[in-house]
């Protein structure tokens, strides 16, 4: 699995490639400012266009996609998803990772309940879901077949996959083994 999220520099998975699904993750007003700064900061803008006044999902989809899309951009959309904290000293260490995962367990909090219970903490207190602890969830909850609940997971999955504390290609291979939809969420997207 050579895609980002598993891979940093890697091409994004076909999940992080629907503009659809980064409209929603970024519907935040002040994550949507976020990225149109960070798009401000590619050369040339790489081909969004003036972005500043839209707040229209099809285009802040597009302009999220366009910067998740190489290293560049993402370290630009993670400086600027940084800078609208007011303790920015102690920004988690990866802010993209950050907005999927509030976004998707704001959304759907008792799909997140069951999963909640499978987190392990580090050190510091930080909460990680590992492989084993998705392994568990998966057996108790059963694998989803309703398509908004596989995507939905898919996400959560992606963002613990761009923090894991062991091997994040382990925690998405439990779900890829899993087959179809999860093969093709994280399989590289196609151009």
């Amino acid at each position: 699995m050579e895609t980002y999220p598993v891979v940093e520099d890697g091409p994004l998975c076909a999940l992080l490639s629907d503009p659809a699904f980064l409209a929603e993750i970024f519907h935040r007003p002040e994550d949507r400012q976020a990225a149109k700064r960070a798009a401000k900061r590619l050369p040339r803008r790489a081909g969004v266009g003036n972005v500043i006044k839209t707040e229209r999902d099809d285009v802040m989809g597009k302009v999220v996609l366009t910067l998740l899309k190489t290293p560049h951009g993402r370290n630009a959309l993670h400086y600027e998803l940084t800078r609208q904290l007011d303790d920015y000293q102690n920004a988690p260490e990866d802010m993209i990772a950050q907005t999927i995962f509030q976004s998707l367990s704001d959304a759907q909090e008792a799909w997140f309940k069951p999963l909640e219970a499978e987190l392990e903490e580090d050190d510091d207190e930080l909460r990680f879901l590992t492989a084993r602890g998705l392994r568990e969830y998966l057996d108790e909850e059963g694998t989803p077949t309703d398509p908004e609940k596989a995507r939905w997971l898919a996400g959560i999955v992606a963002a613990f996959a761009l923090v894991s504390q062991e091997d994040p290609e382990a925690l998405v291979e439990v779900l890829t083994s899993r087959g179809e939809p999860f093969a093709s969420m994280f399989a590289e997207a196609d151009e």
